[in-house]
């Protein structure tokens, strides 16, 4: 596959990845708390980012996010959604959002 961004360089199907958009409605307060603790903290804040309007979470930074996830606190509901993304569309982010 070739965009013409790179003539001669061939991408493969992980070059480009779905994302998750949602909304920060279907988080609880204690979860976008969290979230932005974490983006904060010098050692997760290499997968999960804050953006200008929520959070991306880069699921495939680490090994088992869900679980990392679910040590630091974070809803079951939550988490639930962020493995249900997973297993269901293959996708490699999830950006957290006021508009979702």
């Amino acid at each position: 596959m070739s965009l013409g961004w790179m003539p001669g360089v061939k991408m493969t199907c992980r070059f480009i990845t779905p994302m998750l958009k949602c909304s920060l409605e279907h988080i609880t307060k204690k979860d976008n708390d969290l979230l932005a603790m974490l983006c904060q903290s010098e050692c997760e804040s290499e997968w999960i980012y804050e953006s200008e309007f929520g959070y991306i979470i880069d699921v495939d930074a680490v090994r088992y996010p869900v679980l990392m996830l679910k040590k630091h606190g974070l809803s079951r509901e939550a988490r639930w959604l962020i493995q249900y993304a997973i297993k269901q569309a293959n996708i490699s982010m999830i950006h957290v959002t006021q508009w979702g």
